[in-house]
């Protein structure tokens, strides 16, 4: 029988399933349902459908909102399902879905504003005063946040963050509905209160709201090159544990 256990990593801002499945078994998906809506939780690229050897299966979450959520795990001898309240109280977070790497976290967000621009046409008509129209869907959200920083470094952080030129995920844990994947169009870094090493520093985002990207993930939060030289001392010891150059980026492993 499929077990699954999960954590909350609050340092990452990320929730790690365990998965043990007996040898032989499949994991063909893990959905995840929570205020934002059910959607298949993001993995790296090869890692489902997984077919069990035995050993366990690790994947981390990036993307859970703040409050109540859900894992269901489908496996070839039956689903599981693992529930958790609030895991991930803290700060708020902006980061690239697929790159969760560059993430960082925030103090927090206020002066937040949401826009949505009609895109329908509209031809006036002699002799009447009502137009024809062809409606269409309005626009997604459209406005502005802005996010405090803990620092003037993790300000230049934020900036850094939006330079990238990478759709951006919000995720926040005061307002039900607020989270959101989007593209930035522009932002400015401020000082909110000069007053010497305990100035308050802001970064203010115009943002345009995205679908959410498909895209496998790329990569993992904390795992660094200094990681890497800690953990496999040797050169000789890296084909042992990653397949190719990408796992060895991502800390995919062949072997625990």
């Amino acid at each position: 029988m499929t077990t699954v256990t999960a954590q909350v990593l609050p340092a990452v801002g990320a929730i790690r399933l365990t998965i043990t499945a007996p040898s032989g078994v499949v994991v063909s998906k893990v959905q995840r349902s929570d205020i934002n809506g059910p959607t298949a939780m993001r993995v790296l690229a090869g890692q489902l459908p997984y077919t069990s050897t035995g050993a366990e299966l690790v994947l981390d979450d990036y993307e859970a909102a703040s409050g109540a959520v859900v894992y269901t795990i489908t496996a070839s001898d039956g689903a599981v399902t693992v529930p958790l309240t609030h895991p991930l109280a803290g700060a708020p977070w902006l980061g690239v879905p697929v790159l969760p790497q560059l993430s960082v976290s925030v103090e927090s967000t206020a002066d937040y504003g949401a826009d949505v621009e009609a895109r329908g046409v509209l031809f006036d008509v002699a002799d009447s005063p009502y137009p024809i129209t062809i409606n269409r869907e309005a626009t997604a959200r459209r406005g502005s946040l802005k996010v405090y920083a803990h620092t003037y470094a993790d300000a230049r952080g934020v900036l850094r963050l939006v330079q990238r030129g990478q759709v951006i995920f919000l995720r926040q844990t005061e307002h039900d509905g607020m989270d959101m994947y989007f593209s930035p169009r522009r932002a400015s870094l401020g000082i909110e209160l000069a007053d010497g090493p305990d100035s308050r520093f802001s970064v203010s985002i115009e943002y345009a709201e995205v679908a959410r990207p498909l895209s496998p993930l790329s990569g993992a939060l904390g795992w660094t090159y200094a990681a890497l030289k800690a953990d496999q001392p040797t050169y000789s010891a890296l084909p042992g544990t990653f397949a190719d150059y990408t796992d060895l980026r991502t800390n995919f492993r062949t072997t625990p």
